[in-house]
């Protein structure tokens, strides 16, 4: 916890670094300091300069002065920005080219376009006799684009690629029934990798049922794109339902708890994504009614819900000047159905969605409401089944900031000003420029009583919403045995 202090000695040489004490320290390391608190231009090739050669070139550009180093490299001191309407300070938050707590990590659904925000900010460098006072600038880009984990990692996928595609059996005693089935991928959770488990109750035409689902899908794969992708958001669900039969009709109810993790994000290591509990993230409670319809060869359902979220805005985490507040979210989800004849189903899955946001930062002045939607085609023939998809991504919606440009006056005499122009409110669309398109496909294979086997493959169309890395594919075999006692 040094005090340092850069001083010229004379108007043409050498710079000296003392600590509170007066000890002297070396060239290099003074250059070390310099050198990750202030960037040269290009032309000087700061990378490639060392000792007092640095010094120079440094000299050259900022000059000589007196700078208080404990002032320059200490967090928590004030900064200031437009807002929107008035020039503001801000102390904690941010120091050096960004806010210390800044995050935006996209999620699958949540991922804009690759534009960058702007957040210039400056503070006033002082002297430590307080003779000379000089404005200093920081020009921070945050980017809200596609990062460079665009992939379904393999551990992942190949982990629910199941050789068995079949529902849980259930177990009727009385009026209870009971279903619960285990991963074929091992999971460190202290479940013994429990996939889903369920208890219900039947009485007349009422069943009230209580579940668990690891992933809240209803059994179905995260990457086919055939589950509600709103409620796919989330994990570790625990349900509660209650539904009403009818002859063909049936209505129900259903209220869910979750956590948002970073397997939303789809950037698991493969390495790890078994052996660990996945990053909490934040939370989602929710509710929604449904009505379903099943004839002899078409059917349908239609879901109206309402999901709640602490700390994510559709799964993706925000925080410091970026902090896009909470998500609440309405969405409508709908499927179609249609068996032209035996052992073949055909299904269509559309949801809509809008979500609203309480969004605090000191930095995001607001949002539009974000629209969002997911359509799914899928056929079941036999032991093959294929699915083109459109994943949940936005599809409409805004974000707005300040923004103003700061400048450096040379006055003259060592006196330095700023000049503030172009305060302006930028808006941000988060519709990235490309929507994945994602085809996926398997066949299963019996061998035997306790064997089984299959092949798939999953093929992205611009993953991730983005050209930027070209298109996906992954190929995939699996055989499982089980021991039959």
């Amino acid at each position: 916890n040094y005090i340092f202090t850069l001083m010229a000695l004379t108007a043409d040489g050498p710079f000296l670094a003392t600590n509170d004490s007066g000890t002297a320290f070396t060239v290099d390391t003074l250059v070390t300091y310099l050198k990750s608190m202030y960037s040269l231009p290009l032309d000087y090739n700061a990378d490639q300069l060392t000792g007092q050669a640095y010094l120079d070139a440094f000299a050259e550009v900022y000059g000589y002065g007196m700078i208080n180093l404990e002032r320059a490299m200490t967090p928590g001191k004030t900064l200031y920005f437009y807002d929107g309407s008035n020039i503001v300070s801000a102390n904690g938050d941010a120091y050096w080219r960004a806010a210390t707590n800044t995050v935006f990590r996209a999620s699958s659904a949540f991922s804009p376009s690759t534009a960058t925000i702007s957040a210039p900010f400056y503070d006033v460098l002082e002297s430590i006799n307080g003779e000379m006072s000089m404005p200093r600038v920081w020009k921070n880009e945050f980017a809200l684009g596609a990062s460079s984990k665009r992939g379904l990692y393999m551990g992942d996928v190949l982990g629910e690629f199941k050789t068995r595609d079949e529902k849980p059996e259930r177990v009727q005693f009385g009026n209870f029934g009971f279903s619960m089935s285990m991963s074929e991928k091992p999971y460190a959770d202290n479940l013994n990798g429990l996939d889903n488990m369920r208890l219900d109750y039947t009485s007349g035409n009422w069943n009230f049922a209580a579940g668990y689902q690891r992933h809240f899908t209803e059994g179905a794969s995260r990457f086919d794109g055939m589950s509600n992708p709103i409620l796919g958001l989330t994990s570790n669900a625990i349900t509660s339902d209650i539904v009403y039969n009818m002859g063909r009709w049936s209505f129900g109810g259903r209220a869910y708890s979750g956590a948002i993790t970073d397997e939303t994000m789809l950037d698991n290591d493969p390495t790890l994504s078994s052996q660990y509990l996945p990053a909490r993230l934040g939370m989602m409670q929710g509710a929604q009614s449904d009505v379903n319809w099943q004839g002899d060869k078409f059917g349908f359902s239609a879901s109206v819900g309402a999901a709640y979220e602490t700390n994510t805005l559709l799964g993706a985490q925000t925080s410091g000047l970026l902090d896009m507040g909470n998500g609440e979210t309405m969405y409508v989800d709908t499927e179609f159905r249609y068996s032209p004849m035996e052992n073949i189903t055909m299904k269509l899955r559309s949801t809509f969605a809008r979500t609203t946001t309480d969004a605090e930062g000191q930095f995001i002045l607001g949002f539009s409401d974000v629209e969002s939607n997911a359509f799914a085609f899928g056929v079941d023939a036999g032991n093959f089944s294929f699915s083109v998809a459109q994943p949940l991504t936005v599809s409409g919606g805004e974000l707005q900031y300040p923004y103003a440009d700061y400048d450096v006056v040379d006055m003259g005499d060592g006196k330095y000003d700023l000049s503030i122009t172009n305060m302006h409110i930028e808006s941000v669309s988060l519709r990235p420029e490309n929507r994945e398109v994602r085809f996926t496909g398997a066949y299963r294979h019996n061998f035997g009583e306790f064997t089984d086997g299959a092949i798939g493959f999953i093929y992205r169309v611009n993953p991730n919403n983005t050209d930027e890395f070209g298109n996906e594919s992954i190929f995939m075999m699996k055989l499982s045995h089980r021991l039959g006692i």
